[in-house]
């Protein structure tokens, strides 16, 4: 008999939380699942702490290191469930995640995915606190997502790889997976692509728990190299596009491409940020001079044009 869902948790020396991970998942209130573990070639502790987990629905794949969307890959290869959920190794589910999303794809099974929310916490304990004053509602509503790429084009982004859940069959149909050469961006490029083959519903439930360490905060660039924006569009065919979802299109990537550029400030600069010629969807010629404007422009001076900016918005 095939479980129902399938949990991926990819590991790569999470040690500190992989405990913590690993407990939510077997602890979920929809007991017919399959946990698979990929081993990222961890070098510290890590799988010596999974090992201690007693319960014949783990399933440990092991691999040489390459990368979280090669791990998550490795999961999907192997994942016999009619829905595959997605943990990272230090996050975790609350007890009624699989549950509710799972009333969800029985009320709408054209869905390709369906997305939980979240809530973001800064952990100063690397383990984290586990109970967090959040219940299952007794009722919640469930809706059709309008537009995903409108949607992260307005800087919304209400569920996110940890809290979305995918139906096998969608996957198995269009044949995605994550692509390997992204090392950042690759989980939205790859709603991205999903989105474009089927229907996304959203629903009010919280049920995931991001949390967020200091050393896996993006706001920590000790010793860091200036990052590229990732080229979120990359195996989308945009003959296949909307004249409207190549518009929001170039807005998030517009709008990505100066967070980069702001993010990038305290950082060395490379020539690498600006290219970008064989990006699906690039910027253009007006995103990179407002890249070099708001990476460059000292921060009073910045700061001051998004007040006025604001100001007059509102």
């Amino acid at each position: 008999m095939y479980p129902l869902f399938s949990a991926i948790i990819t590991v790569y020396n999470k040690e500190k939380w992989v405990a913590r991970s690993v407990t939510s998942v077997l602890n979920q209130a929809e007991t017919n699942l399959e946990l698979i573990i990929v081993d990222d070639g961890s070098t510290d502790g890590s799988m010596n702490i999974v090992s201690k987990f007693d319960d014949p629905r783990i399933k440990i794949v092991r691999k040489s290191n390459g990368g979280l969307p090669s791990a998550r890959n490795a999961g999907i290869e192997v994942a016999e469930g009619s829905y595959i959920a997605f943990l990272d190794a230090d996050d975790e589910w609350l007890p009624w995640h699989l549950t509710t999303t799972l009333k969800a794809f029985e009320s709408h099974p054209d869905a390709v995915i369906v997305g939980n929310r979240y809530i973001e916490i800064q952990s100063a304990d690397p383990a984290g606190p586990t109970d967090h004053g959040i219940a299952c509602p007794e009722s919640w509503y469930v809706e059709k997502l309008d537009n995903y790429i409108k949607m992260i084009a307005s800087d919304r982004f209400l569920f996110w790889v940890c809290s979305g859940v995918i139906a096998k069959s969608a996957l198995d149909r269009s044949g995605e997976l994550f692509d390997t050469d992204l090392s950042i961006g690759e989980d939205l490029n790859f709603f991205i692509r999903m989105s474009l083959f089927g229907d996304i519903y959203l629903s009010d439930v919280v049920s995931v728990i991001y949390h967020r360490c200091d050393n896996n905060s993006m706001m920590n660039y000790s010793g860091q190299k200036p990052k590229v924006t990732p080229d979120f569009f990359k195996g989308v065919s945009i003959d296949k596009m909307s004249k409207e979802n190549l518009r929001h299109a170039r807005k998030f990537m517009f709008r990505e491409h100066l967070k980069r550029g702001y993010q990038n400030r305290s950082l060395t600069f490379s020539f690498r940020e600006l290219s970008q010629n064989n990006y699906v969807v690039a910027p253009g010629a007006t995103g990179q001079l407002a890249y070099v404007i708001v990476r460059f422009m000292p921060e009073f001076l910045l700061r001051a044009i998004i007040s006025v900016k604001h100001k007059f918005s509102v």
